[in-house]
């Protein structure tokens, strides 16, 4: 599994993303509720000028 990664909008310097692969569901959820989760999360919500977004996917195809 490849480290989580943080990508920047090449637009706008206030906009960033994390991209994370995960096993399954369960591997999300075990995250979620860690310790190093909930020491990170509280420090860095308050930075947020908009409410965070988070999407769940699954990859159809890997391309060549």
């Amino acid at each position: 599994m490849p480290p989580p990664e943080l990508l920047h909008d090449t637009n706008d310097p206030r906009i960033f993303f994390t991209y994370s692969y995960w096993d399954d569901a369960a591997c999300l959820e075990r995250y979620r509720t860690s310790d190093v989760f909930s020491e990170v999360w509280p420090t860095v919500k308050p930075m947020f000028a908009a409410p965070t977004e988070a999407w769940t996917m699954v990859r159809e195809h890997l391309l060549p």
